[in-house]
């Protein structure tokens, strides 16, 4: 039901895209911008030549005419590897062989036509300039690709990522935090931490509580993130507007981060991945050392696969990913237990010389008395201990850590326990292109954890 549930969203977010007229376009969460002036030899512009963008990965070309003043604009470009070709009647073809669109973020191709045929082409390898932001004042930094994949991330989650951006405070005191409190990095631009904006594929995913993520308590989440995991493998790029947010991002007062996920191609591609560590290759700690208890059984075991490519070649595209986690790790608890003596009804205390004085509380036993004399038994209404308490106390391990509690009838106990911890992580991506100025894609996420905390 709950697919069902989520085909009915699209296809309804489908049919209201259709009733929108096409003056509201704009660059989104998940886009970047091209645009540009088509001018001839003498710098007069050229009206109605036709501007072909083509995504190399999906052979998808979107195409438009130039206006009255020369002007060309793609709007909403999905990230990506492109080519940009310009033809017009009596002139040169001009190409940009090689355009990478990140998330956000607008280029400006000039293009400046020779006189000749279609059948001429000039070829323009680099555009100087273009990725100069000049359409708004954003400030910002995009990690996609290669340095995505091996970039060192805290649990393979990309939003740890976000304390290597300029103007962010790094963390001061580790990850997983389970209080607001606990949250000492990461604010962005000196806004608060739960200041952050998390929109993935366009969605926003912001922890609605309180912006960190920290109130779910999951073992290693990096703080801030969003309120669902997004992983290294799953993710093409993100972006991190650290100051001067635009229309599209401008949700809260710290930073503004788009994540996006990767598509399918028309070349079926996939991976399978496995990342380890455990208490094979690792020491025992230094303190069960000490109190002699064994190194525990510790495991942290991250794998998955990712799959995509055509399901109608140009046409329609897949991608899905899915991950899995088993977090097997070992925590201490140190607490004072009773010693074997006053489990047995007999409490020792010290005198003004140091000494050790056993004191019976049992009826009858006059070796040991209470009282200002001396000369009062322990337990004057003669019943001795409370048989409940000392079946209770038989139940409670034995003490193993001396120099705790008082020493004498009570003494620490440390022990090891389990804290197992699974997680499932699921994607599903699809991308269709209706036509050369359409394109629909959704996503489907599902997470889920299960963690045992004492």
């Amino acid at each position: 039901m709950r697919f069902y549930r989520y085909l009915l969203a699209v296809g309804a977010w489908a049919v209201l895209l259709c009733l929108l007229p096409l003056g509201l376009y704009a660059q989104s969460a998940t886009t970047g911008m091209v645009q540009g002036t088509v001018v001839d030899p003498t710098g007069a512009v050229v009206p109605g030549a036709t501007v072909a963008l083509t995504n190399k990965t999906t052979n998808v070309t979107v195409t438009t005419t130039t206006d009255a003043t020369g002007r060309y604009l793609f709007p909403a470009v999905n990230p990506g590897d492109y080519s940009l070709k310009v033809t017009s009647t009596g002139f040169q073809t001009f190409m940009v062989a090689n355009l990478t669109v990140t998330v956000t973020k607008t280029y400006t191709i000039p293009v400046k036509l020779k006189i000749g045929t279609a059948s001429q082409t000039v070829t323009v390898k680099e555009v100087a300039g273009a990725e100069l932001q000049t359409t708004n004042a954003s400030i910002g930094t995009t990690i996609g690709g290669n340095t995505l994949q091996f970039l060192p991330t805290e649990q393979r989650n990309v939003a740890s990522l976000l304390s290597l951006q300029p103007a962010v405070a790094p963390e001061l005191n580790g990850v997983g935090a389970n209080s607001p409190s606990d949250v000492m990095g990461g604010q962005v631009a000196g806004a608060a931490s739960d200041q952050t904006t998390f929109l993935v594929d366009g969605g926003d995913a912001t922890n609605d509580l309180e912006g960190t993520g920290g109130y779910e308590g999951i073992p290693g989440q990096p703080q801030p993130a969003p309120a669902i995991s997004v992983n290294v493998e799953s993710t093409q790029e993100f972006r991190v507007v650290d100051a001067g947010p635009t229309a599209s991002l401008n949700r809260s007062q710290g930073g503004q981060i788009s994540i996006v996920s990767k598509h399918g191609t028309n070349q079926f591609h996939g991976s399978v991945y496995e990342y380890y560590t455990g208490d094979a290759l690792g020491a025992n700690s230094w303190t069960n050392n000490t109190y002699g208890i064994p190194k525990p059984h510790t495991v942290n075991n991250r794998f998955g696969f990712t799959f995509g490519g055509p399901l109608l070649k140009n046409k329609l595209f897949f991608f899905g990913n899915y991950e899995g986690r088993r977090f097997r790790q070992s925590a201490s608890i140190s607490t004072d237990v009773p010693s074997a003596m006053a489990r047995q009804g007999i409490l020792q205390f010290r005198d003004a010389a140091q000494n050790v004085i056993p004191y019976y509380l049992q009826s009858g036993n006059i070796s040991n008395l209470c009282g200002p004399s001396g000369n009062l038994p322990c337990d004057p209404r003669g019943i001795g201990i409370d048989p409940l308490i000392q079946q209770y106390w038989s139940n409670e391990p034995l003490p193993n850590q001396p120099g705790t509690g008082d020493g004498l009838n009570s003494i620490g106990y440390v022990h090891s326990y389990a804290e197992p911890d699974n997680e499932n992580y699921g994607l599903l991506r699809l991308d269709y292109s209706i036509n050369s100025r359409w394109h629909l894609f959704g996503t489907y996420r599902e997470q889920k954890i299960l963690f045992y905390t004492p």
